[in-house]
């Protein structure tokens, strides 16, 4: 069998992807000999089977070849890896619009019509459980009337832009917890977990009975690559106390229409990170909130003991706060910072505490944003904090630095003296500005 495919078959598969299915579409195999999703329905075959019959054909099978897989795959295994001549098959049967989980012992057969299921993705987790696999998702929305728990060593791969989950009211979206019953390890995390190319979207972000996009538990050397959350209403992303999650890597994270403004669920921010571990991983951070909900803008990260390599964040819409609480140790490349609509400016951009390492490269102010302080510091240091870059009519109405607590370690803040207003009762401060070399307090 063929494992690569002409343009032509691409946008045929596309074509059977997009569209309500036409039962008069038909597709050709290598013999000139064509099927249509109507024949194959008349000869009996499921509505599953006949979009597997047309990936298979799609992919360079001959329609013989292709009815006989069918009719073998009933009464044995067919192992389905990437690494043999199925994979073009079961990319086109994901494009034809089903899900089709991905491992030993795992039949092609096996693909789920996510139209006839209530739980279609769990239930494709679940084939690939035991030994762990990969669900390919279709380039469509998905109704998903549970949350969906991972175990360790399961993958989710989706069309970006295209794969959607839904999830209704009082719901949460994914689960990683290493006490679920699903879990293959005796780990006190969920591991080897990798999720791309999905926007999971919430029941609206005016409904407050909302679940939360991502609940964890415990996660440990896993991956987002890119993930998008939308429609939620207050916590989106919740690690919970305890978790300790670490040493995983999140390549492009953006929220779309979320709602934290009001928040309803022990937090107060799209992302909160109430556990401690050592670092993670964040490529790029995106997040434009709405406050149609609300009223409010929405915080970004509320921490208790994260640590975190940050290269980039970008808060626009109805952002409030990027990061508010204490953390272990945070690295951040580029915060850019640009709500817009403010009812009135926000407290801070930055509101730390503790005791830990934070390194700041660079802040740029944009749009209309306003601020009473850039950098609100309570007991923190060692710090290093850049002068905001401010642009078209962004404003600070009080100053840069507010220091409400003395710092344990040396803050160095890279512009001058009078940009600081020290509010600590410790008269030895240990805030150095280089901007003019003085020290404040």
């Amino acid at each position: 069998m063929n494992d690569t495919f002409t343009t032509s078959q691409f946008e045929t598969i596309q074509d059977i992807a997009r569209q309500t299915f036409d039962e008069q579409l038909s597709v050709a195999d290598p013999d000139g000999k064509e099927v249509s999703f109507a024949d194959l329905l008349a000869i009996g075959l499921t509505r599953r089977q006949a979009l597997i019959v047309l990936g298979l054909v799609t992919g360079g099978a001959t329609i013989g070849f292709a009815l006989a897989e069918i009719d073998r795959d009933q009464n044995e295994s067919i192992s389905l890896s990437l690494n043999d001549d199925n994979y073009s098959s079961i990319e086109h049967t994901a494009m034809n619009g089903l899900i089709v989980p991905i491992a030993p012992g795992v039949r092609l057969s096996d693909a789920i019509d996510p139209e006839k299921m209530e739980r279609p993705i769990q239930n494709a987790v679940d084939l690939v459980a035991d030994t762990g696999g990969r669900v390919l998702l279709p380039p469509t929305q998905i109704l998903e009337s549970e949350t969906i728990t991972l175990p360790s060593k399961t993958s989710i791969q989706g069309y970006w832009g295209n794969t959607s989950i839904s999830f209704p009211p009082d719901t949460d979206g994914i689960l990683f917890d290493p006490d679920s019953p699903l879990s293959v390890t005796d780990d006190d995390y969920v591991k080897y977990i990798a999720i791309d190319g999905v926007t999971l979207d919430g029941p609206g972000h005016n409904i407050p009975t909302s679940g939360v996009a991502i609940r964890d538990r415990g996660l440990w050397m896993s991956h987002f690559g890119r993930v998008e959350f939308r429609d939620w209403n207050g916590v989106t992303w919740w690690v919970e106390n305890g978790a300790m999650s670490f040493d995983n890597r999140f390549n492009y994270v953006h929220f779309t229409s979320c709602d934290a403004g009001e928040p309803t669920k022990d937090g107060d921010g799209l992302i909160n990170w109430k556990s401690g571990g050592a670092s993670n991983y964040f490529g790029y951070i995106t997040s434009f909130p709405t406050n149609s909900y609300s009223g409010e803008n929405s915080r970004l990260f509320s921490v208790e003991g994260i640590s975190a390599i940050i290269n980039g964040i970008n808060c626009g819409k109805h952002s409030g706060e990027a990061i508010r609480g204490y953390y272990n140790q945070l690295y951040i490349n580029s915060l850019h910072w640009e709500p817009e609509d403010q009812s009135s400016p926000e407290e801070s951009i930055l509101n730390l505490r503790h005791s830990s390492p934070f390194y700041l490269s660079n802040l740029k102010m944009d749009m209309t944003a306003s601020a009473e302080y850039a950098y609100i510091i309570n007991d923190s240091g060692p710090m290093q904090l850049p002068v905001p870059d401010t642009a078209h009519d962004t404003e600070i109405t009080e100053n840069v630095l507010l220091i409400e607590e003395a710092p344990v370690d040396h803050i160095t803040y890279h512009g001058s003296s009078g940009d600081v207003d020290d509010n600590a009762d410790d008269e030895t401060s240990l805030v150095h500005c280089i901007g003019d070399f003085e020290h404040v307090g």
